[in-house]
């Protein structure tokens, strides 16, 4: 009865996941053939035929040799890592200029470690989520000099460009060897193809902030829980142990870093929910364990270097209402609001702010309806999130000051050469969300190592179509959408 009713759960949640991705694909296909005739016209037509291609050749399964698959895979890592290091280079932005988060993080890291200087309650006490990150960065500095002696300010920021860069090139590889452990050689083959093709995830190279420097956690999160569930296959429950618990940690350290990670997490707890086997209590617990034991260091070497009072965050600190109110902005995308926070901002204190907040957002909803919310909710905000081939890594590459050079004419947001990039990166963008959707289908595979991906993309979908949104949000979930979407264009039919 127990598995009868876990099945029926399983199915339901496969069954929101095709929904929330059915309406997204068909959103991006509509906006592509409103606009994108203007803008791409042959993206559409492209992908089409791609799309019609790989699935005729999937059935064959894949015709590389495995020796051939072998030796081929190392030198795409190759130039993977290659790409990454002279993309985080090439397009690297001034650090100048406070035009977002990243630019404030570096150089308040840089500078405590070179100056002995603080970091303002004013920022980090209203951004909280972002002092771990701050705790590595310094800590990567400190070692940095400490093999460097007397380094630079400016040095210390070139270093982050390359920290950034190889947290990149080790996702990359972490995944590929996840992929192995759960599908094989040749799907991992066929991943590695792709990923190298996938330029948003290098635009992101230079920038040693959250996104980036969380990837190698998840990437280690998806690693152990494919190694948890061969484990569990072979019945090796002291490996298996240790691999959730792993599992745990490392997903706890990429929510640390970065918190939208945490829905990796919870996908996991799901994942193991719905599974065919009896309640996994040890395993849930041992997970949580992992997790927890992480989230409380962290926490701990976070007060260390923020020991802020009470009254300081209390003065500084915004109400999670502040970030839903702004993402429904009559005049808005859904996106980041200027006027919105410097409205909260001049409240006296946390309780006030709150207040505000809730009043603010319950105004909004009131201004626009019931259907002008779901509208903003699942139209306006989704297209912002879910409509920009490139994540925005071409706008974010642009901001001012910036640097010259091909690269940047040829991935830089409005420069001569990026709409012929465009082209090219809209149709692996529907690709993408194409492969992904079908792959809750029957005619798909059903992997279980994958089905926590699945989960997590439904969680990103519900979760920004409250929150704030940003296409840059999904950068985290690019294993997510190119190991789902893989799976079901590429990778043979798993036989289990």
């Amino acid at each position: 009865m127990e598995e009868s009713k876990n099945g029926f759960v399983k199915k339901y949640m496969l069954l929101l996941f095709a929904l929330c991705f059915a309406t997204i694909f068909g959103m991006l296909l509509c906006y592509n053939l409103m606009t994108g005739v203007k803008k791409y016209p042959l993206s559409v037509g492209i992908a089409a035929v791609c799309a019609l291609l790989l699935l005729l050749l999937k059935k064959r399964g894949p015709q590389i040799p495995e020796g051939a698959c072998r030796f081929l895979t190392p030198v795409l890592l190759t130039v993977s890592a290659v790409r990454s290091f002279v993309l985080g280079f090439s397009l690297r932005t001034e650090y100048s200029s406070y035009t977002w988060d990243w630019v404030r993080i570096v150089t308040d890291c840089a500078r405590c470690v070179t100056e002995e200087g603080t970091f303002p309650a004013s920022y980090y006490a209203e951004y909280p989520n972002n002092r771990f990150i701050c705790v590595l960065l310094t800590g990567f500095f400190r070692l940095v000099q400490k093999i460097s002696p007397g380094i630079s300010y400016d040095g210390l920021i070139t270093a982050s460009v390359f920290l950034s860069s190889l947290s990149v090139v080790l996702s990359v590889w972490i995944l590929y060897a996840a992929v192995r452990v759960f599908a094989g050689e040749k799907e991992a083959f066929l991943f590695s193809v792709v990923s190298c093709l996938y330029t948003p995830l290098y635009l992101y190279a230079t920038f040693a902030y959250t996104d980036t420097l969380s990837l190698p956690f998840i990437s280690l999160g998806l690693l152990f829980f494919a190694l948890f569930q061969k484990s569990a296959g072979e019945q090796q429950s002291g490996r298996e142990a240790v691999c959730i618990a792993l599992c745990g940690m490392c997903f706890g350290l990429g929510g640390e870093v970065k918190t939208m990670a945490f829905i990796y997490l919870i996908a996991v707890v799901i994942t193991l929910l719905i599974s065919e086997d009896r309640l996994p209590v040890k395993n849930l617990l041992i997970l949580a364990a992992g997790a927890f034991l992480v989230i409380f260091l962290s926490g701990k070497m976070a007060g260390r270097m923020f020991p802020y009072s009470q009254e300081e965050y209390d003065r500084y600190r915004f109400p999670a209402e502040q970030w839903i109110f702004m993402s429904l902005n009559p005049d808005g995308s859904g996106g980041y609001n200027g006027d919105d926070v410097h409205l909260a901002e001049n409240t006296e204190n946390y309780e006030a702010r709150k207040a505000l907040c809730r009043e603010m957002l319950k105004g909004r909803v009131s201004q626009l309806g019931l259907k002008g919310t779901l509208e903003k909710m699942f139209y306006t905000k989704q297209l912002r999130t879910w409509t920009n081939p490139a994540l925005s890594g071409d706008d974010y590459i642009m901001r001012e000051p910036m640097g010259k050079g091909f690269l940047r004419k040829l991935y830089g947001k409005k420069k001569k050469l990026h709409k012929k990039f465009m082209i090219g990166m809209e149709a692996l963008h529907l690709l993408l969300l194409f492969g992904t959707m079908l792959s809750v289908f029957p005619s798909g595979n059903q992997r279980k190592e994958t089905l926590l991906l699945r989960i997590s993309l439904v969680g990103i979908f519900l979760f920004l179509s409250i929150w704030e949104c940003n296409s840059r949000y999904l950068y985290i979930f690019i294993p997510a959408l190119l190991i789902t979407s893989s799976e079901t264009l590429l990778f043979p039919r798993d036989a289990s």
